[in-house]
């Protein structure tokens, strides 16, 4: 069934919601950050247009990635792999942002076919530590650290496995709107997409009994942007594991139950620890 525009209003704004077979809210069409800069430890952030520099990093620096949920006992986990700098996709809960700040870095957040549309607002009215560490970048175009370049695109595809019509989606008219703001990439910066949903036809995007659970609309995307690769945290049976050619890396869950893989295999919750550096992105150990 074709999704329309629906006449009822979300929290107010009524061009945010999309309503279907698949409804869902339009989180790339939130309202932007307003421009600030600010510290973290050694890092010093600059938010300007719905881009995000962040200087200051060492020339290796260690990039916690996980996705939800996540609790006071997996973060004390997440510390001890000592990442400059976490990226979140989904499942933050009502609670996670808290539960985030002891971390004591930079945590960029992009919501999934899970997070609704009030947890986002929320995350928006943090206050202090909180709001100067974790970051909601469903709301940004382009995080620039130093020679990498990532890509926000938060929500389920079509609104496809989103948890409720309330949750956050994306629409391929949502799309295009990254293409105009991101433009072409930089000579000698490595772009790769920073999205909940997989790109389609990739490595890593098929779930149980190899149904493809990656999204076209996604695929395209990354085409058109250059992006050599994609961090995402969806189909989760592939959660935890790397490809490269082009470069992937699926997010696990830091904390609640097991994830049964693809292959077969459980994956216990965990934290995925990547490597950025002039040269792009690579994979490192995981923490135990």
């Amino acid at each position: 069934m074709l999704l329309a525009l629906a006449l009822s209003a979300c929290d107010g704004d009524e061009a945010l919601r999309v309503s279907g077979e698949h409804g869902y809210v339009r989180c790339l069409a939130l309202e932007a950050p307003e421009a600030r800069t600010w510290s973290v430890g050694s890092l010093r952030l600059a938010l300007e247009e719905r881009t995000l520099r962040i200087e200051g990093a060492p020339a290796r620096a260690k990039v916690a990635v996980f996705t939800g949920p996540v609790d006071a006992g997996s973060i004390r986990a997440l510390k001890r792999s000592r990442p400059h700098l976490a990226l979140m996709l989904g499942d933050l809960g009502p609670d996670g942002a808290r539960a985030l700040v002891p971390l004591g870095v930079p945590v960029l957040f992009v919501a999934g076919g899970a997070d609704r549309h009030a947890e986002l607002e929320a995350l928006g009215e943090l206050t202090g530590d909180a709001r100067d560490r974790v970051i909601d970048a469903s709301r940004l175009r382009s995080i620039r650290i130093g020679k990498v370049e990532l890509v926000p695109v938060p929500g389920a595809p079509g609104g496809r496995y989103a948890i409720s019509n309330e949750a956050c989606g994306l629409g391929e008219g949502d799309l295009r709107g990254i293409d105009e703001a991101v433009g072409e990439t930089e000579a000698g910066v490595h772009r790769y997409l920073l999205s909940w949903a997989a790109p389609a036809g990739g490595p890593l995007s098929r779930g149980l009994a190899e149904v493809e659970a990656g999204s076209p609309v996604i695929a395209e995307l990354a085409e058109r942007v250059g992006a050599e690769g994609a961090i995402v945290a969806w189909p989760r049976e592939h959660a935890g594991e790397t490809a490269s050619e082009p470069f992937r890396a699926v997010a696990p869950p830091l904390g609640g139950p097991w994830v049964e893989r693809a292959d077969g295999t459980r994956l216990a919750p965990r934290v995925m620890v990547l490597v950025l550096s002039d040269g792009g992105l690579s994979p490192q150990a995981q923490a135990p």
